[in-house]
């Protein structure tokens, strides 16, 4: 059970539950655990924003996304980032392998492998890590990596501590 409540729609939260739900199709239940606290919410919300709009691939983007929820064993997010890395044309066998730091070719595996780097490490990565993952991707790309493993990281907190009942079709994690 959920250590919080799941809010629902009210004065203080209405303008950003319609976009969510104009771009999503529903208000899943992170946002509304993250609605405990409407600048939280602005900035959960703000960040999938950031993640969207970015030169990331959205693929790109759930990958990474499931490989550190995986890695923060966090089931809602996992379940959720499947579940829309599935919309955005992974297979199901690719959002799997994610799970585990396995891209589709060596670019995507150095994006992966990175994100999962910056959170066992907390952000302490070397030199050789940072031009491993620039071999494949642009400063800017870089930084779009270390925005959604810390927003992953942050929806994993949110959803783990606070027990968010999942609203995707469940994802079992992998033991890496």
């Amino acid at each position: 059970m959920e250590r919080l409540s799941l809010v629902d729609s009210n004065n203080q939260n209405a303008a950003l539950y319609g976009q969510i739900e104009k771009a999503l199709g529903a208000i899943p239940n992170v946002f509304r655990m993250a609605a405990n606290s409407t600048p939280v919410l602005g900035a959960v919300w703000a960040g999938f924003g950031a993640a969207a709009s970015g030169r990331l691939p959205a693929v790109l983007v759930e990958k990474i996304s499931v490989a550190v929820s995986n890695a923060n064993r966090c089931e809602y997010c996992a379940a959720a980032r499947t579940f829309l890395g599935l919309k955005a044309g992974a297979t199901a066998d690719e959002m799997a392998a994610a799970q585990t730091g396995q891209g589709n070719n060596a670019k995507e595996t150095a994006a992966l492998r990175f994100a999962l780097v910056l959170l066992r490490d907390r952000g302490h990565v070397s030199d050789g890590e940072v031009a491993e993952v620039h071999e494949h991707y642009s400063a800017e790309e870089i930084l779009e990596i270390v925005h959604v493993e810390s927003l992953t990281t942050f929806t994993n907190t949110i959803n783990n501590s606070m027990n968010t009942p999942v609203d995707f079709p469940l994802v079992t994690l992998i033991e890496v």
